[in-house]
């Protein structure tokens, strides 16, 4: 078990970084952190002796450790820190970290489009800030880094610490396994401040966030993560041209059998419109309407039910959702290519002047088919929640944009983890996010007037003053990459900047979808790799047959009696292990 405990509880007051604006207390009420380090505990109990370990949103990587090189690098203990330790430290939790030199060895992918990482604003900001100088080891920022990584380890020159690659959970383990990593068990007490108020306080990261990075009883990474609102919870959502309800004189929808009246009055005016449309690769018809009857992940077709993992796709609510879409098809409301036509197919329809689609059902990435400067794409609005024939309604979730990542690791070759550690938690504060993830005050942004709300429908902390750093072909202010912070800072942007606006994030707030969440969605996983593998396989094999068989039975391909046989089918693949598999990852990272 985790050898902590907590007696304190901690809220959370965003320090007065924005010229005297204060935000109110975030996540509306303290969190005991003695029970949030047990829940971890417990997940931690789960893992031991059971091998290497792997968050399932990847691809299990194997590694090979030299494990003899790992052995020759003990663990600096306590008393020996306090004994090597030259560097004077500030005051627990303060700025500097340091005020004699120190040094921190930084392995890091870094992206082709940042100048020069020793003279980036960023870097120059760190160690100002925390009197920690950074030496960088670059490596390549994409598929080749986690072979770069392999080779550093087991080459036996060891950085001090790892920023920015985010570690699978198995390799995590690996290295762990073979001593080539210092755990940080000994400073979250002392010096997570951050950690514990701003990432196992975000809801979407969850209070067990340090399951995700322990191993054997001890944590070998600083969790990070966190999502926008626009991809967690309008990835699945279409959109509904409000031009033609205008025309129309109809409310906007909020129940199923609306939207297909809707459908029904758009097509009798307008039949030269195509009611409702997709492509295949990003077909969300089904899943919105499957969604008012039960909650419905179309990358899983899984969902958890008070603590229970369940498979939807062969029950009577999933045959019923069947019905209803056929139905709509067979009455013209529905594109029957939208099962069918590839992205560049409906971006040429889209093309056309004026507006020619209804709805648009393939999530938020309307970039994809559409110019979002038009005035068609300013006239949509996201369907976020429908309620369905029998009074259901959730909003859809998408958990995985939204990760606990794992990408700040301390090797067992530092010689001062404490220090790097604390350097971690600087980077987790959301002061440091805005720096890191859009630029500098004054410069890049500025402090947001009082009643401007933000993405998230709150107060905004601030506004663009220029076109987001993020998206410049090259710069030299910040180090592209989100994946070492706290990674939801941009809700918390100004929602509308002069002409350019964010329907998506503008409608989760009007619509109230983040409030219609029913937690059924399922969380990031942790499981071993020898499952992960099967449960990879299982999941692959499943829900492209699912998808397969949507179509045939929505066009008539397949007649809705061989629904029972469909379902026979799906048995014969492996739903039940599927399950099994699901419910004990699951297990691990919530009890």
């Amino acid at each position: 078990m985790i050898p902590l405990v907590f007696s304190r509880e901690v809220g959370f007051e965003l320090i007065d970084y924005f010229n005297g604006y204060k935000k109110e207390e975030r996540y509306m009420k303290k969190r005991n952190v003695t029970a949030l380090l047990c829940v971890a505990a417990m997940g931690v109990s789960l893992l031991a002796g059971c091998g290497n370990q792997q968050a399932a949103q990847d691809t299990p990587q194997t590694q090979d450790v030299a494990e003899s090189s790992a052995q020759d690098a003990a663990e600096p203990t306590a008393a020996d820190k306090e004994e090597t330790v030259t560097a004077d430290e500030t005051a627990r939790g303060g700025l500097p970290i340091v005020t004699e030199p120190l040094t921190l060895k930084v392995a890091m992918p870094v992206n082709s489009k940042v100048e020069d990482i020793t003279t980036n604003r960023l870097t120059k900001y760190i160690e100002e800030q925390t009197g920690i100088h950074l030496e960088f080891i670059e490596l390549a920022a994409g598929d080749e880094t986690a072979t770069q990584i392999n080779s550093i380890m087991n080459g036996g020159d060891l950085p001090d610490i790892f920023i920015g690659y985010e570690f699978p959970y198995d390799t995590l383990c690996s290295y762990a396994d073979a001593g080539l990593l210092a755990p940080l068990d000994d400073y979250i007490e002392p010096y997570g401040e951050n950690l514990r108020s701003v990432i196992m306080a975000d809801p979407d990261l969850g209070e067990n966030a340090l399951a995700y990075a322990t191993y054997d009883g001890h944590v070998w990474a600083m969790p990070s993560g966190g999502g926008l609102v626009t991809n967690v919870y309008a990835t699945f959502q279409p959109s509904i041209q409000t031009e033609f309800l205008d025309e129309l004189n109809m409310e906007f929808p909020t129940t199923l059998d609306e939207l297909r009246a809707f459908l029904a009055a758009l097509h009798k005016a307008h039949p030269d419109v195509i009611p409702m449309t997709a492509h295949a690769n990003t077909n969300y018809i089904f899943t919105n309407i499957s969604q008012a009857y039960q909650y419905t992940d179309p990358y899983s077709y899984l969902k958890v039910n008070g603590g229970t993992i369940e498979f939807i796709a062969n029950n009577e609510a999933f045959k019923r959702a069947l019905q209803y879409t056929k139905e709509m098809v067979d009455e013209g409301l529905i594109d029957p290519a939208a099962f069918t036509q590839d992205t560049n197919v409906l971006a040429t329809q889209l093309s056309q002047d004026g507006n020619n689609v209804g709805v648009l059902a393939c999530g938020n990435m309307h970039s994809e088919v559409m110019d979002t400067a038009d005035n068609e794409y300013q006239q949509l609005k996201i369907l976020g929640t429908l309620e369905g024939p029998d009074g259901y309604v959730s909003a859809q979730v998408n958990r995985s944009a939204a990760m606990v990542r794992t990408s700040l690791v301390v090797t067992s070759a530092c010689e001062y983890p404490e220090e790097a550690f604390r350097l971690f938690d600087f980077f987790l504060s959301d002061e440091f996010a805005i720096c890191a993830r859009v630029g500098f005050e004054g410069e890049q942004w500025e402090k947001a007037a009082d009643g401007v709300l933000g993405r998230d429908g709150e107060q905004a902390w601030f506004t663009l003053l220029t076109t987001q750093e993020w998206v410049q072909p090259s710069t030299n202010v910040i180090w592209d990459s989100e994946s070492f912070i706290h990674s939801n800072i941009m809700n918390h942007c100004e929602a509308a900047i002069g002409v350019t606006a964010y329907p998506v994030s503008e409608e989760i707030v009007a619509q109230k979808v983040k409030d219609a969440d029913t937690g059924e969605a399922l969380p990031q996983l942790l499981m071993s790799a020898e499952d992960m593998t099967e449960y990879n396989e299982l999941k692959n094999l499943i829900t492209s047959n699912v998808k397969s068989n949507v179509a045939q039975f929505v066009l008539g391909n397949r007649s809705l009696n061989e629904f029972d046989t469909f379902c026979d089918e799906l048995d014969s693949m492996g739903v039940d292990r599927y399950i099994e598999l699901a419910q004990a990852a699951y297990d691990t990272v919530t009890k």
